[in-house]
C-alpha cells in the first residue's frame, strides 16, 4: 500500500505538472462537441406496425361460420415475448 505521504507527494507533483503546462497548443474548437437536428436520446416509434391476420378453424363460437380471425403484432426478432391480441 501507498503511504499517505507518498500520495501526497505525489498529488503535488502532478498538479505542479498541470500548472506548468502550457495551453497554447489547445485548439478549444476541437473539443466542442455539436449535436445532430434530432432529438438524442430518445426511441424510435414505428410508424407502420404490420399486421397479420390468421383464421384459426374450429375455434371459440360455434355459431360462427367461417371460424374466428386473430390478429396479432408481428414480433420484432429482437424480443423473446411474444404479445397476441384476441379479438371476438
Amino acid at each position: 500500500t501507498v503511504s499517505r505521504e507518498d500520495r501526497l507527494k505525489y498529488l503535488a507533483k502532478i498538479r505542479q505538472q498541470k500548472a506548468e503546462m502550457p495551453e497554447d497548443n489547445i485548439d478549444h474548437l476541437s473539443q466542442l462537441a455539436i449535436e445532430g437536428e434530432g432529438a438524442k436520446g430518445k426511441r424510435k416509434k414505428k410508424t407502420d406496425p404490420t399486421r397479420i391476420n390468421i383464421s384459426i378453424p374450429h375455434k371459440g363460437d360455434s355459431s360462427v361460420a367461417g371460424g374466428a380471425v386473430e390478429e396479432a403484432l408481428q414480433a420484432s426478432p429482437k424480443k423473446r415475448k411474444v404479445s397476441e391480441k384476441v379479438t371476438s
